[in-house]
C-alpha cells in the first residue's frame, strides 16, 4: 500500500509491506502497542483525531493522500522522436505540435546532472506530438517529442 501523509505542512511518501513501513525510502521497524506505537524501537503516544494527530502530547495538522498511480510514460523509439539521453527535469519546450522545424533547432532543454542540455531536432519535419512540459520528470529514454 503507497500514499502520503501530510503533517504540519510536510509531505511524506509511505509504503507498507507486509510489516515492512518504509517512509520516504527509509525503512523502519514498527509495532503496535495498546496506547502507543513504537518506532525503532521509540515508543509515541498517538491520538488521531479528525483534522489532527496529537503525538506525545503535541496537536499536528494531518491529512492523507492516496498514491496517484502515474501516467505510463512513452518509452518506444519511433523514427526521428527525440528521448531523453538521462533521467532529469525539462526546463523548457520550445515547440508546438504541428510546427514546422528544421535540423538542429532546439526542441527541449532537459536539465540533468546539474547542466541544462539542449536537445535538437535530429531531421527537418513537423511536431507529431509533445510528450511533456516545462516541470516534467523524465526517465531515461522516455519519447519527448516525435517529428515527422
Amino acid at each position: 500500500m503507497k500514499f502520503h501523509v501530510v503533517m504540519d505542512d510536510v509531505r511524506y511518501s509511505v509504503e507498507i509491506e507486509g510489516s515492512s513501513v518504509r517512509v520516504n525510502g527509509k525503512e523502519h521497524t514498527v509495532q503496535e502497542k495498546e496506547n502507543s506505537i513504537d518506532v525503532d524501537g521509540i515508543p509515541y503516544t498517538v491520538d488521531m483525531q479528525k483534522e489532527q494527530v496529537v503525538i506525545n502530547g503535541i496537536p499536528h495538522s494531518f491529512r492523507l493522500e492516496e498514491e496517484k498511480k502515474q501516467p505510463e510514460k512513452k518509452t518506444k523509439a519511433a523514427q526521428g522522436a527525440i528521448s531523453a539521453m538521462m533521467p532529469g527535469k525539462i526546463v523548457s519546450v520550445a515547440v508546438k505540435e504541428g510546427e514546422s522545424i528544421k535540423e538542429g533547432d532546439v526542441v527541449c532543454v532537459l536539465e540533468a546532472m546539474k547542466m541544462e542540455n539542449e536537445l535538437r531536432a535530429p531531421k527537418e519535419g513537423t511536431v507529431e506530438k509533445v510528450h511533456v512540459s516545462a516541470g516534467s520528470s523524465v526517465e531515461r529514454g522516455e519519447i519527448l517529442v516525435e517529428i515527422s
